[in-house]
């Protein structure tokens, strides 16, 4: 069998290439969470997701450094509008900038990515914290990143 010619089972319930969804263990609620960045991986993810699964609560999130391009933004509003679900959009207290200069003038790198768990990491972990309190104690969390 090649790449790419598996079969795919068309309900969509089971699943695309026999994909499942987690399921919430007894007395939980599940609230799939799916993280889009404006780009056309996680937009086709995001699509695929709500399509194979339009009765699954989802919950899409874009974290925001401050210092995004009209062009991710305006692709965010498209895909909102698209999906007809919000996209919840979290951000720091500054922007990508304004920590740069904070940070004395160095520059994220490979080495040094302080700029991930800053601005990507730790608003997402408030935003799921947040959503715990909202949503209640019995709702658990799968994340698509």
């Amino acid at each position: 069998m090649e790449y790419g010619n598996e079969p795919v089972d068309g309900n969509a319930a089971n699943g695309a290439c026999g994909f499942k969804l987690p399921e919430a263990r007894e007395g939980k609620k599940l609230v799939l969470i799916c993280p889009v960045s404006g780009g056309s991986d996680s937009s086709v993810v995001a699509l695929c997701l709500k399509a194979l699964h339009p009765t699954a609560e989802i919950k899409f999130v874009f974290t925001d450094t401050g210092f995004e391009t009209r062009g991710t933004l305006e692709a965010l509003d498209r895909l909102e509008a698209v999906l007809g679900d919000p996209i919840l959009r979290i951000k720091q207290r500054v922007t990508l900038p304004e920590y740069i200069k904070e940070y004395g003038d160095y520059l994220p790198s490979f080495n040094r990515r302080y700029c991930t768990s800053f601005f990507k990491i730790s608003p997402f972990k408030h935003l799921l914290t947040t959503l715990r309190l909202k949503l209640g104690a019995n709702t658990e969390f799968a994340s698509f990143v």
